[in-house]
């Protein structure tokens, strides 16, 4: 079988069995997401052979070149709150009662005439402002552990 191969192949083999290279495990900083410097790259690396048989063919691959991230996910939670607010006083109700007035009638006699009904007029007491504390849903967001930027 190992007549079959040609020499590309060969060629593809050997350079599975090399060392990588320099610039495949760089120790520069690296960016993420955001064009801000992060911190030093991690690198995966992995391979795969495949051979095909009836033809000769080799085939050769490297896992995928990732950095991990130098951000992270704080999950949303809540926060305790505390707020002054104005409180109205309490509503205070009084009768008003109706207007009266004497007119002179037709034939000049003096007649007692309603101008206006009598009503509820509402009042209000004395407001305050008080505490009042109450739950805030904080929503999930991303942070660079170096604390350089904020997503």
């Amino acid at each position: 079988m190992l007549t079959s191969l040609r020499l590309p192949a060969l060629a593809c083999a050997a350079l599975l069995c090399m060392p990588p290279m320099a610039t495949a495990g760089q120790s520069g900083p690296k960016s993420c997401r955001a064009a801000t410097l992060c911190g030093t790259p991690s690198l995966r690396l992995g391979g795969n052979i495949g051979l095909r048989l009836g033809k000769s063919r080799v085939s050769i691959g490297f896992g995928q070149r990732r950095a991990m991230s130098c951000c992270s996910t704080q999950p949303g939670y809540y926060r305790a709150v505390s707020e002054k607010i104005w409180v109205q006083g309490a509503p205070i109700q009084t009768w008003v009662p109706a207007r009266y007035e004497w007119r002179k009638g037709r034939y000049g006699s003096v007649v007692q005439v309603l101008v206006q009904q009598g009503y509820f007029r509402t009042d209000y007491g004395p407001g305050h402002y008080a505490t009042r504390n109450k739950k805030v849903w904080v929503p999930t967001r991303t942070v660079c552990g170096q604390g350089r930027h904020r997503h």
